[in-house]
């Protein structure tokens, strides 16, 4: 059903090679407005999940093209890429289970949305750098907004919906923290970047060294319980292409728990041996007494 937008893709190539033509501004936010009530009435005629989500496959990622054309950066107002990004959140909205999450964001609401995150950035760096939190781990969050801003891979739908969760639980810390509670917190969260995760194993690690052997075992097996018994907070993980955070630690914990037990028994063996080469030798003594 792309032909749809043809007469607002046309609208658009027009201003995007003249933007000054203001009558055209009004036709492309009129048909605008006219292609959101025949798209979102279309979407209730069709009759099963398949031909909606291939539906707005098709049409929003078209959308977010025209929506790229229009978009003028250097202009605050960008009133022609807005209207189009209108009908694209309203239809977002409507079929927000069914419309894919691989499509990229506008650059117009990638803009949006990093005012936004960086505002709600700001108001959780103070509240971690009163609490005295680790600088790393502070640095190690902040790259979530960062690659979000930055990146030269466009963010797409997931992103935005794992970002708005991530930011509304850390604006949502109490009065109380440390470092224990945010690592947890992330780990719930389901922050599965590399460098979160090489910090967790550091944390794992303090909480098992220095201990003797059975300790140790009770320690991993006390985290593996942690671990197993914590409710997430997102369906979705920050990086989708990666493991959950849970399980890469809790394969960890594994491999940390045969190290100890290989060790043991390595050692155990080094205590039987030389019995075992005096019993062969009582043996053969025996042996040849009887003979």
């Amino acid at each position: 059903m792309s032909y749809d937008l043809e007469l607002l893709e046309t609208l658009a190539y027009w201003l995007h090679k003249q933007p000054a033509i203001n009558k055209r501004d009004d036709l492309l936010r009129e048909e605008s407005k006219r292609l959101e009530k025949v798209m979102l009435y279309h979407l209730m005629t069709l009759s099963n999940d398949t031909q909606l989500n291939t539906y707005l496959q098709i049409n929003l990622f078209k959308l977010v093209e025209i929506c790229d054309l229009l978009y003028l950066p250097g202009n605050k107002d960008s009133s022609n890429a807005s209207a189009v990004l209108d009908l694209i959140m309203s239809l977002h909205k409507t079929s927000k289970t069914l419309a894919t999450q691989d499509i990229v964001l506008p650059l117009l609401l990638r803009n949006r949305l990093s005012n936004n995150f960086g505002s709600q950035w700001s108001d959780v760096l103070n509240r971690l750098d009163l609490g005295g939190i680790d600088p790393i781990l502070i640095e190690i969050i902040e790259f979530a907004y960062k690659n979000f801003v930055n990146s030269k891979l466009r963010p797409r739908w997931s992103t935005e919906v794992y970002l708005s969760a991530f930011f509304e639980a850390l604006s949502d810390l109490p009065q109380e923290i440390d470092n224990d509670y945010l690592v947890i917190l992330l780990i719930r969260l389901e922050f599965n970047y590399s460098r979160f995760t090489a910090y967790c194993y550091r944390w794992m690690t303090a909480r098992i060294e220095e201990k003797n052997q059975d300790t140790k075992i009770e320690s991993i097996l006390k985290i593996k319980k942690e671990l197993r018994q914590l409710t997430l907070l997102s369906e979705d993980r920050f990086d989708s292409r990666k493991s959950s955070v849970v399980d890469e630690l809790s394969k960890w914990l594994d491999e940390e728990q045969l190290g100890i037990n290989i060790n043991a028994a390595q050692k155990d063996r080094s205590i039987i041996e030389p019995i075992e080469v005096l019993l062969v030798k009582m043996l053969e003594d025996v042996r040849q007494f009887l003979q």
